[in-house]
């Protein structure tokens, strides 16, 4: 499966994610941890702006039918992402793990939070 560059589209959809309240103490505590090594003098990570996968489409081209894709991306930070990937599949308070509540779909009907 080959993609022309012209048939490679990226989309920038400007309203930042929003975390869960039942996810936010994950970035809190990663937070508080990073400071607390900085006021140590020890080495940490610091915070940064990055875009999320939002959703992609495999679509094809209208003329001649090849192959065509289109990401669209959300505004996010690293702290987001570090404190909720390596935390999908650890209970949260509900139970239900942020893979099965947000990611699956199975579980909850609402829409798919764009959290990473």
């Amino acid at each position: 499966m080959t993609y022309a560059p012209e048939n490679i589209e990226t989309r920038l959809n400007n309203c930042p994610i929003e975390i869960p309240e039942e996810l936010a103490f994950l970035k809190k505590e990663l937070e508080k941890g990073e400071e607390r090594k900085k006021q140590k003098g020890e080495s940490y990570i610091w915070n940064r702006a990055l875009f999320s996968l939002e959703k992609y489409s495999v679509l094809r081209t209208h003329i001649n039918e090849d192959m065509k894709v289109v990401f669209s991306l959300i505004p996010s930070d690293y702290y987001t992402f570090k404190s909720l990937n390596p935390n999908l599949d650890t209970p949260l308070p509900s139970g239900y793990t942020i893979r099965e509540k947000y990611l699956n779909g199975t579980i909850a009907k609402k829409p798919i939070i764009p959290l990473m």
